[in-house]
């Protein structure tokens, strides 16, 4: 139902901007997820959660760089604080230091919201440092799996 699907955010490697001002891209994204509430509170704390200028909301795409782009579009998905996130190949196409806010913006997520992120990566790095499980495919077939959180484990007496 339409509910559910609210309740995931599916986040592409390239960014997915409207031909609009970054605003409107904020704001029909929250729309389009029936968020009517703190809309402002949302998209201010989104954008400083990636060190991003308020300035920027009133660009236009053809405006902001490569990474600008995939900051705000990191950002908006930040705002819509679903209980799940697809992430695919979040950080293909990053320099370190992005990558590191990224990681930062996801963990953050996790521990005050209980969000949960299911990433599709082959930055073995960005999954070490984020992954509580990690399932290695290759050509469909499961190769591996593997349970990282250190908590879990104690906690089943391993």
């Amino acid at each position: 139902n339409n509910k559910q699907k609210r309740e995931i955010y599916l986040l592409f490697p390239e960014p997915i901007l409207l031909n609009r001002s970054v605003r409107a891209n904020f704001l029909f994204t929250l729309k389009t997820y029936g968020i009517k509430e703190d809309i402002e509170e949302r998209i201010k704390e989104s954008l400083m959660c990636l060190n991003l200028d308020e300035s920027l909301l009133s660009k236009y795409p053809n405006e902001l760089s490569s990474g600008q782009s995939q900051k705000i579009a990191f950002a908006i998905a930040l705002s819509v604080r679903a209980k799940y996130y697809l992430l695919d190949e979040p950080s293909a196409f990053l320099d370190k230091n992005t990558t590191l806010l990224f990681k930062k913006a996801i963990l953050k997520m996790h521990e005050n919201l209980n969000t949960g992120f299911l990433i599709a990566s082959h930055d073995k790095h960005f999954l070490d440092f984020l992954a509580q499980k990690k399932l290695y495919l290759h050509s469909g077939e499961i190769l591996e799996f593997e349970n990282t959180n250190v908590f879990e484990l104690e906690n089943q007496g391993v």
